[in-house]
């Protein structure tokens, strides 16, 4: 029981760097497909989201429309 215990542990604390990273490097990807015509929402919330890294992480996962 405590290998299981052991093994849910590290897969959980994996998850927790992984996730946010994944986030913030999708947030890059997502900035860089961008066309920066106006309006120019998309472009300064994902830039903001790769200056800040916490922002990235959550906008990496966010669908932002300019319309």
């Amino acid at each position: 029981m405590e290998t299981l215990a052991k093994i849910l542990f590290a897969i959980i604390i994996v998850t927790l760097i992984c996730l946010p990273a994944y986030g913030w490097i999708k947030n890059i990807v997502e900035l860089t497909k961008l066309d920066f015509k106006a309006p120019y929402k998309a472009e300064v919330v994902r830039v903001l989201g790769v200056a800040a890294a916490p922002l990235g992480c959550i906008l990496g996962f966010i669908n932002i429309k300019d319309n």
